[in-house]
C-alpha cells in the first residue's frame, strides 16, 4: 500500500498563492521567436533587394538602349550616340559596360547597377550577387 501524500497548507483567505514562476518558458519562446523572424527578414530584404535590383538593371538597359537607337538616329554617329547611352545610364544609376551600334543601327548595350544588401555585399561568395547586370538590344524603328 502506498503512502498518501500530505495535503498542502491551506492558504489564509484573501492571499495570493504562492508563485515561484517566472516566465522563464514563454520569455524563453519568445527570445526565439524574435531572433528567428529578424534573421528571417534580413535574408528576405536582402534577396528581395536583389530581385529588385534585377528588376530595375534591366528597365535601365532598355532607356540606355534606346537612347543610345535614338542618339544614332538623329547624327549617324556611333560616338555621339556612346554618349548619349552614357548620360542616358548615368541618369538611371547604372554604368554603361559595353556599348554597340551595327551597320543596321541596331544598338546593344550592357549596363550594371549596385544592389543594396545588408549582408550579402559582406560575403565574398555572395558578392557578385550584388552588381545586377542587364542586356538590351534596340533596333532601328522603320522609317
Amino acid at each position: 500500500m502506498t503512502a498518501a501524500r500530505p495535503l498542502p497548507p491551506r492558504r489564509a483567505p484573501g492571499t495570493r498563492p504562492r508563485c515561484d514562476d517566472h516566465g522563464g518558458i514563454v520569455l524563453g519562446w519568445l527570445v526565439k521567436l524574435t531572433l528567428t523572424l529578424t534573421l528571417l527578414g534580413v535574408v528576405l530584404f536582402d534577396f528581395i533587394g536583389v530581385g529588385v535590383g534585377r528588376v530595375t538593371t534591366s528597365d535601365a538597359a532598355t532607356q540606355v538602349a534606346v537612347a543610345g537607337q535614338d542618339g544614332f538616329q538623329q547624327r549617324q554617329n556611333a560616338e555621339d550616340a556612346y554618349r548619349t547611352a552614357t548620360a542616358a545610364a548615368a541618369a538611371a544609376g547604372a554604368t554603361l559596360e559595353a556599348f554597340t551600334v551595327a551597320r543596321d543601327g541596331t544598338t546593344t548595350v550592357t549596363v550594371s547597377k549596385p544592389v543594396n544588401t545588408l549582408v550579402l555585399f559582406r560575403l565574398s561568395f555572395t558578392r557578385d550577387l550584388t552588381v545586377a547586370r542587364a542586356t538590351a538590344v534596340q533596333t532601328p524603328r522603320p522609317s
